[in-house]
């Protein structure tokens, strides 16, 4: 965490930061944020008990409901596949993938 930082403060010289962060302990810890304070960097804790506030949650939600509700896999594999082609169809084919 406290690398990710260094290197956020280096890209961005002289411009405001605020990273968005969730409760984690090695994120909240007094390490992190004396480096953040000496950085000029902001961090801001979602609330707890938020996953619709928190954007891989979401992103977890679609991909259960998108490729693995009411589905019945025999191989890894196929449940493998269905994922990446979720991931990387192009972006104006947003329907839902069957199969």
């Amino acid at each position: 965490m406290c690398e990710l930082l260094r290197q956020l403060a280096a890209r961005h010289l002289g411009l405001p930061i605020t990273l968005v962060l969730d409760n984690a302990r090695y994120q909240k810890c007094q390490l992190v944020e004396a480096l953040a304070a000496s950085l000029q960097i902001e961090l801001l804790y979602l609330p707890a008990y938020s996953p619709n506030l928190n954007l891989i949650e979401r992103l977890w939600k679609f991909v259960k409901k998108t490729c693995l509700y009411w589905v019945r896999f025999k191989v890894m594999q196929r449940r493998v596949d269905r994922f990446q082609r979720l991931l990387f169809r192009p972006v104006a084919n947003r329907s839902p993938i069957r199969g």
